[in-house]
């Protein structure tokens, strides 16, 4: 019987090792550029920043009262106005001294910004506001029952004349949400 002989190698054996390893290592195909990669990881940092900002800003919304523009008699030469706001009794929480409002003068007139003067500490029925600030029956019948009555001083002498005795629309901060909340209604 031949004897066999071993088998000659032709490749030195870390030739061979490295080889096999270098074959075993995982090849991902080249299906986008490393600048659409990039443009892709930026869009998805980008949609977490908006959606953290979405979650955490609040934003103001607002109600609307009605209110009258009263006449102020006054020795002054330039004429003053107070501007009586009528508010659902569930607002007085959220009404204090100093608050901005914006005032929509008549139904299309210039709006103005202004401050809260004073706000009444206990609701008033339509009766007693009549009473208090000199108003008529006509103009007190669409109140409700409890009203919360805010003040503002009008100082534009154009707009008092023009305006006096006239229905107001007032605009007032009634609390904040998050915009996320908006989006899920």
């Amino acid at each position: 019987m031949p004897q066999e002989q071993p088998q000659r190698q032709i490749f030195p054996q870390h030739a061979i090792h490295q080889y096999l390893q270098s074959n075993s290592k995982d090849i991902l195909p080249k299906t986008i550029s490393s600048f659409t990669f990039t443009v892709c990881w930026i869009m998805l940092l980008l949609t977490i920043l908006v959606g953290l900002l979405v979650w955490f800003i609040p934003i103001p919304y607002y109600a609307y009262a009605p209110g009258i523009v009263l006449n102020q008699q006054s020795s002054h030469p330039t004429q003053s106005a107070q501007v009586l706001i009528f508010f659902p009794e569930n607002a007085l929480p959220l009404l204090h001294q100093n608050q901005p409002v914006k005032i929509r003068m008549g139904t299309n007139g210039p709006q103005i910004s202004e401050h809260l003067d004073h706000i009444t500490s206990q609701p008033l029925s339509p009766t007693q506001i009549g009473q208090r600030y000199a108003l008529s029956a006509n103009q007190v019948l669409k109140l409700p029952p409890s009203t919360i009555v805010g003040t503002v001083r009008l100082d534009q002498q154009g707009l008092v004349q023009r305006y006096a005795r006239s229905s107001v629309n007032v605009q007032y901060q009634q609390g904040t949400q998050r915009v996320l909340s908006l989006l899920l209604q």
